[in-house]
């Protein structure tokens, strides 16, 4: 008796770098541009996305501060509404 297995091929890109989240550092000004780049990715067939902001002071918009976790995951929080 012979069994044939399909088997279904899954395509994931994840792009690992990207600097969504809003106000945070050099990358998206506002949550405009954070969805726009959300939809951009989409369509280049990205289905993970890493979001690495900027830690260090001077890095971020307000330059007087370090961007600290509590911040990043309030972002985070917000962008995935």
């Amino acid at each position: 008796m012979s069994c044939r297995v399909k088997e279904k091929v899954i395509l994931t890109m994840i792009d690992i770098h990207a600097h969504i989240l809003p106000g945070v550092d050099d990358g998206a000004k506002n949550w405009e541009q954070s969805l726009q780049m959300a939809r951009l990715a989409v369509e280049d067939g990205i289905t993970v996305m890493v979001a690495t902001p900027h830690l260090f002071k001077g890095r971020s918009i307000d330059l007087s501060q370090l961007n600290t976790k509590e911040i990043i995951l309030q972002h985070v929080a917000q962008l995935k509404r």
